[in-house]
């Protein structure tokens, strides 16, 4: 009978860290989520907008060709490590690779991607910031997000990377400036 305990201790255990931190505190009043459905990029896609501003086109064809939009943020440690380690898992379990590590003062950022057959596209990007909080303070610019500290943001589709930072830009994503260097 006690093995039967330990057995289902370990699985559950297994299970609570296989999930992502999205899907694990996505109600955590600790964290702050944003989550954009495949459903709601498939009702984008199926706008047509025709514009005489090619930079305008180029990016409604970059949102429509994104299959889901996942950020959150917390300033709590124990949350951004289990964030720091689904990120080390997801790159040595999935096709992600780390492609960039800035160091910018005492803001740590990294990112992975899976790549489609075009180099200038990836099909899922994360991106993993640390310091954010307080560089924003110690510089005292307004952000309008609190739980700011640790930033982990997750992007799935078939996405042109020079569209990336013009799309946090206007979504003004929390640490989206870090997109932006990547390019």
């Amino acid at each position: 009978m006690p093995y039967r305990f330990f057995i289902l201790f370990f699985l559950s255990c297994f299970y609570l860290n296989a999930q992502s931190p999205f899907e694990t505190y996505k109600s955590s009043e600790e964290v702050s989520y944003i989550n954009v459905s495949p459903q709601m990029f498939l009702l984008l896609s199926k706008l047509k907008v025709n514009t005489n501003d090619p930079d305008t086109q180029a990016f409604f064809d970059t949102v429509q060709q994104i299959r889901g939009f996942k950020v959150m943020s917390t300033q709590q440690a124990a949350i951004a490590e289990q964030m720091a380690q689904w990120v080390s898992a997801e790159n040595q379990t999935s096709d992600l690779e780390p492609i960039v590590n800035l160091n910018e003062g005492e803001v740590r950022v990294s990112f992975s991607a899976a790549f489609t057959d075009d180099p200038n596209r990836v099909k899922r990007l994360i991106m993993y910031v640390e310091g954010l909080q307080k560089v924003a303070e110690e510089n005292n610019l307004q952000l309008d997000a609190e739980n700011l500290e640790y930033v982990l943001l997750e992007i799935k589709g078939n996405i042109a990377l020079d569209q990336l930072a013009r799309l946090t830009d206007l979504v003004d994503i929390p640490g989206g400036q870090f997109l932006q260097k990547l390019n």
